[in-house]
């Protein structure tokens, strides 16, 4: 149900996700750049360009199903990802599902108002961000860091407290 344009050849992994309703050729330039040196997977969501249009209603679950599926055959095990606007939401869910390793994380222009505990879960959530967090699935490594999903079950929690010294200097708002 999404197809992957595969730019360039080199060492790493760059996911790109395009925002909706915008085209992934919205992306081709920075797509092209970064296939200069990484190799780029610029995923085209449900209906959007060269990806078929599902004939039924999916759930962001289905479409991060269909989109890491697409990844895993083209043999992607981890990876950057760059999810703008919807792109950027759907970033942040494939990251919490850990089906592949994520070890750079970018979300832009994700969110336009948010009600005022999902902002603050967010503040909480990119606080540790800016702290460093561990994305790598599975055991601890042998470090302080968190585990990225302990982050994120500690950000729904609501396990810490914020005051006005603790604004993130990474935010999805």
């Amino acid at each position: 149900m999404v197809h992957v344009d595969v730019i360039g050849d080199g060492p790493r992994n760059v996911v790109l996700l395009h925002g909706c309703p915008s085209p992934p050729e919205h992306m081709g330039g920075l797509a092209r750049a970064l296939g200069e040196t990484h190799r780029v997977c610029l995923v085209h969501h449900p209906g959007y360009g060269k990806a078929p249009a599902p004939g039924r209603p999916y759930s962001l679950a289905d479409a991060s199903e269909w989109i890491e599926t697409a990844l895993l055959d083209l043999g992607v095990r981890e990876a950057a990802i760059l999810g703008y606007s919807a792109g950027a939401y759907r970033a942040l869910h494939l990251v919490v599902r850990r089906r592949i390793e994520w070890n750079a994380v970018i979300a832009l222009a994700g969110f336009g108002r948010l009600p005022s505990e999902q902002r603050e879960a967010y503040r909480r959530f990119s606080r540790q961000l800016v702290e460093g967090v561990d994305l790598t699935p599975g055991p601890r490594r042998p470090h302080s860091h968190a585990r990225f999903a302990d982050v994120v079950e500690g950000a729904r929690a609501g396990s810490r407290e914020l005051d006005a010294s603790d604004e993130p200097a990474v935010a999805f708002l």
